[in-house]
């Protein structure tokens, strides 16, 4: 299935003229019961039927990342989450059909190395409610909360740790306490993972798996259907948790 082969990339519109796009997610965002998909600055309609049809390609209308889709003020229309660091973004379809979108800046993390981040996701974070927005940035890792009312009020962030980088990143119970934990590295330095308080403050406490020197660890991924492990589990044998490719010049 080939949805787009004229793309642009970030470069072409801002500097570094280079970069490229992070983001790619997939999700219903027309209420048809059929996922679209965001990337970068377009919002891609699903052709239904085999999917081999045309995938209308629809702007955004400005030069942002869309990296997350999620239902932030519970309407009919497409929620994206989108970035263009230091600025962070909820972008809200204005018709069914995704056909124009308005923005709503819901925040700020840093700029990283590479403009954009490469380290998002979604979790629940905090009991109850609507998903948290995992962004990392230059100063570590971050998480947004959805309001009940998010045409008003603002979104609180929570400083997670100063001690990851900005690449890949994920959510998990590292502890099976049943609270979503963070899995993410440090360039060549570690790989860990940070506990969730479960009481909504930020500076989680560390735990290391080991080093990937010489190479930066790239991508993390938590394993769906592992059973989660105890931290003396975690310590022994972190393979039952994630993988993890390196990143190599």
């Amino acid at each position: 299935m080939h949805v787009d082969d004229q793309r642009g990339k970030w470069g072409d519109t801002d500097s570094p003229d280079w970069l490229r796009y992070f983001g790619l997610h997939a999700a219903d965002l027309t209420d048809d019961g059929m996922k679209d998909i965001v990337s970068g600055r377009y919002f891609y309609r699903n052709p239904g039927g085999d999917l081999t049809g045309k995938w209308q390609r629809v702007d955004f209308g400005r030069n942002v990342d869309a990296i997350l889709c999620v239902d932030v003020d519970g309407d009919e229309f497409g929620d994206v989450i989108a970035q263009a660091l230091p600025d962070v973004w909820w972008i809200e379809a204005k018709d069914r059909q995704g056909s124009q979108w308005t923005f709503k800046k819901i925040g700020n993390v840093p700029e990283t190395t590479h403009v954009n981040s490469q380290g998002f996701g979604l979790g629940q974070i905090i009991g109850g409610g609507k998903p948290e927005v995992v962004l990392a940035g230059e100063d570590g890792v971050h998480y947004f909360e959805i309001p009940a009312n998010p045409d008003d009020d603002a979104c609180p962030r929570t400083h997670i740790t100063t001690e990851a980088y900005d690449e890949g990143l994920d959510i998990a119970d590292m502890d099976a306490d049943g609270n979503l934990d963070l899995i993410a590295g440090n360039g060549e330095e570690y790989v860990a993972w940070w506990k969730n308080p479960g009481t909504g403050k930020g500076d989680w406490q560390r735990y290391i798996f080991g080093t990937t020197h010489p190479h930066p660890a790239d991508r993390i991924k938590g394993m769906p259907g592992v059973p989660s492990p105890t931290i003396s589990d975690v310590k022994a044998d972190w393979s039952l948790s994630g993988t993890l490719p390196l990143e190599k010049a």
